[in-house]
């Protein structure tokens, strides 16, 4: 259960940093997703993440080749089935490949790479989507984080396990 140690770090620490954002949230990849009551959207440009850089633990140094981070939150069980399905077509318009799986009873975190189809396949960036299901495995909670950025790569996430 590395891998679902790693994803739940990554959440917490870019909620964390952007829950305070949230009155000048915009979006891109996410603009489609419902919004509604139990809904947060988030979005970190490239100025902000480098003041961040500069501000915290070098640890988030793996961020430096980020150009903007995207964060949707849902706790409205019916936005967060409507939510699912909106990405479910964008992982199929961006030719998304699975890098990391985990499940348990109720948690389950996917972690896909997002390719450009343009002269060739392209990678722009690391979308992570982690669900969490009530008794009744009807998801309850959603939380999607989309990490933009040409040279971004597992490896460099995978260096927030030391925090």
């Amino acid at each position: 259960m590395k891998e679902n140690k790693l994803t739940k770090v990554i959440i917490a620490i870019l909620i964390a940093f952007c829950l305070p954002l949230g009155a000048c949230a915009q979006t891109r990849l996410l603009q489609t997703l419902p919004s509604g009551n139990g809904v947060n959207k988030i979005f970190l440009n490239k100025g902000m993440i480098n003041l961040a850089l500069k501000s915290t633990a070098s640890s988030l140094k793996v961020f430096s080749d980020t150009d903007y981070i995207e964060v949707y939150n849902c706790e409205n069980a019916e936005l967060c089935t409507k939510a699912l399905e909106e990405i479910e077509k964008m992982l199929k318009e961006y030719d998304a490949e699975t890098l990391i799986e985990t499940q348990d009873q109720s948690d389950s975190v996917l972690i896909y790479q997002l390719f450009e189809i343009k002269d060739g396949k392209e990678p722009f960036a690391i979308a992570l989507i982690q669900t969490e299901k009530n008794q009744d495995s009807k998801i309850k909670e959603l939380n999607i984080v989309i990490v933009h950025g040409k040279n971004l790569n597992l490896n460099q996430l995978e260096s927030l396990q030391m925090l």
